[in-house]
């Protein structure tokens, strides 16, 4: 349950007054009081008690809403409604007069500058969301850290609506904590979810249309010293899970927001227009999907034997790269003996990300790190030469754009490029 015990407010004969017993507390949810005409209104996280000056309790106990911190209506040109925190807008969108539509695959927006929640402590994160397309997972919102993000409310990997919070900024399950609700699908309706850390009691719960969903023990979170996302998260530091459809209302308090203010939310603040159509990404971001497959390079065993030993592999005959694009997103792998190495989750082993290009270059975004290449297609034969390699997460950037100074900083990626690759298969995943 959500509801708290307050402290008593000690009576003043003949004034009103802020208890100043409460002056110490820091914590927004259960710090703030106001005089309203002879009543002390005490704010809480959960309730509200209505105390009248000489004490006298004045009937139930009714909530007090609680001021959001931060409200991002993501209509007409994006501005925020509150905390003037400002949001870049990327990648395929469309803002209207009521919410923004992402494509899926690059669209999202940031926050300008790192926060704006303090992820160790209790806070609620609320949106209005349309899930217009399949998404393996998608992130409504997030907070970022260096790796990964701190939370994610949206879409989970069973296609359920959930509230992730991570324990650890690192990429995997075992760092993840989550409330799941009820499997979701595409469909051109508004849904409200709210995620709440409830740093106080250990638990961590997931509303969807202003009802309890799930809620699930959480006592480890990790600060995300980052920008706050919409439209997106982000694994081992490269933007990923991208969200397929429209995002209204975002709200964020540095609080638990308490169960009736989320269900009258949910009542009284749905959007009176239909989900605006998901945009699609510009085609020629990604060449219009002509390197969409697979490509394959057979390489000697033996000029990488330092990989086949960090894999914990043996009597390798046949080891093949095998580059996988997919739209605007690609991953790079690898095949042994005929078989492509995957993760324990099933996804390709090898790094994936986001990709670009624009004329003969292409540029791929992962871990960190944007590659620069020249690209050459030829039939069934693709051809890549490093341009450039940098690291994202210096500032600025460190980069550099000499074969010399490329194998100084990553030789990988100067084994993996400098060949030209064959088409081998027509679907992305395999």
């Amino acid at each position: 349950m959500l509801h708290r015990t307050h402290h008593p407010l000690a009576a003043v004969a003949g004034a009103m007054l802020l208890i100043a017993a409460c002056s110490g507390n820091d914590d927004p949810a259960t710090a703030n009081a106001e005089v309203v005409g002879d009543q002390i209104m005490m704010n809480s996280a959960a309730e509200s008690a209505v105390t009248t000056s000489s004490g006298e309790t004045d009937g139930i106990a009714a909530p007090a809403k609680l001021t959001p911190d931060f409200v991002w209506k993501l209509d007409g040109d994006g501005t925020p409604a509150a905390g003037g925190l400002e949001l870049e807008f990327v990648g395929a969108h469309a803002l209207n007069d009521e919410a923004v539509s992402f494509d899926g695959h690059t669209g999202h927006a940031i926050t300008s500058t790192p926060g704006p929640l303090d992820t160790t402590q209790s806070f609620t994160v609320t949106a209005w969301v349309n899930y217009a397309a399949p998404s393996e997972i998608a992130a409504a919102v997030s907070q970022l850290a260096v790796n990964t993000g701190a939370f994610q409310l949206g879409i989970g990997e069973n296609s359920q609506w959930w509230f992730m919070m991570k324990t650890d900024d690192r990429t995997g399950i075992d760092y993840a904590n989550w409330a799941e609700g009820a499997v979701s699908s595409p469909s051109n309706r508004w849904v409200h979810i709210t995620g709440v850390h409830d740093h106080e009691a250990g638990r961590i719960r997931l509303f969807v249309d202003g009802e309890l969903a799930a809620e699930s023990p959480f006592t480890t979170p990790v600060q995300a010293d980052g920008p706050m996302t919409i439209g997106r998260a982000q694994f081992d530091a490269t933007p990923g899970n991208f969200w397929p459809g429209a995002i209204a209302d975002v709200g964020v308090y540095q609080a638990v927001l308490p169960a009736s203010q989320i269900a009258d939310l949910y009542a009284t603040t749905v959007p009176t227009a239909p989900p605006p159509p998901r945009p699609e990404p510009d085609p020629s971001t990604y060449a219009d999907g002509i390197l969409n497959g697979t490509w394959d390079f057979a390489i000697d065993p033996a000029d990488v034997d330092f990989l086949i030993s960090d894999l914990g592999l043996e009597s390798v005959e046949d080891f093949r790269i095998r580059f996988g694009f997919d739209d605007s997103e690609w991953w790079q792998g690898f095949v042994v003996d005929g078989e492509l190495l995957r993760e324990p989750g099933g996804v390709p082993m090898g790094s994936g990300g986001t990709l670009v290009i624009d004329g003969d270059e292409l540029r791929q975004l992962s871990q960190g790190w944007e590659s620069v290449y020249q690209w050459e297609l030829d039939g069934e034969q693709l051809t890549l030469a490093m341009l450039a390699n940098c690291n994202t997460e210096h500032t600025p950037p460190l980069c550099v754009d000499t074969r010399d100074e490329i194998m100084d900083m990553d030789p990988f990626v100067i084994l993996i490029t400098e060949h030209t690759y064959t088409k081998s298969g027509d679907d992305p995943a395999h």
